[in-house]
């Protein structure tokens, strides 16, 4: 059987779930474990396939500790069979293969996984940019548009060869050059930005960017706990004709690429890299 017993699932934590069912699930998993994510974390694929594609998953990758919850992803008590509460960060994929609506799959299942665990870092796919704004209402971390960055990769290669190129070095895991996220360590904090990237300069790295997270009212915290309250929010806010409940512009992470040099690095602020895996801190 591909699913796996309610006592190993038990068992769980600091574990990471991608939500739905995708072609490029191998590929999203390739990623995490060239991340180094999965070194010491279970996989929780929760979804509909069928077994052959949870066993192809699970032959491709022999090292992992991958689990399958089978059911409807985007159901809170499916969400608890495969400890949602206990999970560090989950990926919600545009499944298709249910049918139409992935999109209102996906922002339903993004609400739930909130209103479980509001700790656990989100990233959701999207098949319609104009969902964005409704997705975001629910504290995703992440949003990623299918197809988004699709004209840039064709006029760049058409007009600027080697930006495509380039681009794509950036985030294909194992490349070399992909970008990395990267934890600062204290020394370089309440620093100006120019100190952060003369360090990282002399270990023979660049740093592109800072990520700044902040805290976000999500649609969990004003709606409490419970099934109910999905389809009250979904009918009166996602429905509601240009009337917005939460904050339209409030973002849970924030990307400031190339910073000035006086730019202050705060507490909680990450690198965005290329060239080194991590900071040292000497």
């Amino acid at each position: 059987m591909a699913e796996s017993a309610p006592e190993e699932l038990r068992e769980l934590k600091d574990h990471i779930l991608i939500c739905g069912w995708s072609p490029n699930i191998p590929r999203i998993v390739e990623g995490l474990v060239t991340a180094g994510a999965l070194a010491n974390r279970s996989l929780v694929l929760i979804n509909q396939a069928d077994e052959s594609d949870i066993k192809e998953v699970r032959d491709s990758f022999p090292a992992l500790d991958v689990h399958h919850v089978a059911g409807q992803y985007q159901v809170e008590a499916t969400l608890k069979r495969a400890m949602c509460e206990k999970a560090s960060a989950a990926i919600v994929v545009a499944d298709t293969t249910q049918g139409p609506d992935a999109d209102n799959r996906t922002i339903i299942c993004t609400l739930a996984i909130e209103n479980l665990n509001s700790e656990v870092k989100t990233c959701a796919e999207l098949l319609d940019a104009d969902n964005e704004p409704n997705l975001k209402r629910t504290g995703v971390d992440e949003v990623v548009i299918t197809g988004a960055h699709t004209g840039f990769f064709l006029s760049s290669g058409a007009l600027a060869p080697g930006l495509s190129k380039a681009a794509h070095k950036l985030v294909t895991p194992g490349s070399g050059s992909e970008l990395r996220r990267a934890a600062i360590p204290e020394a370089l904090l309440n620093r100006p930005f120019a100190t952060l990237q003369e360090h990282v300069r002399g270990s023979g790295g660049l740093v592109l960017g800072i990520i700044r997270e902040s805290a976000v009212v999500t649609a969990a915290d004003l709606f409490g706990s419970g099934q109910d309250w999905i389809d009250v929010f979904i009918k009166n806010a996602f429905e509601a004709s240009g009337e917005d409940v939460l904050q339209k512009d409030a973002e849970p992470v924030k990307v400031i690429i190339n910073p000035p040099d006086d730019f202050l690095v705060e507490f909680k602020d990450s690198a965005i890299l290329i060239g080194a895996a991590e900071i040292t801190s000497n």
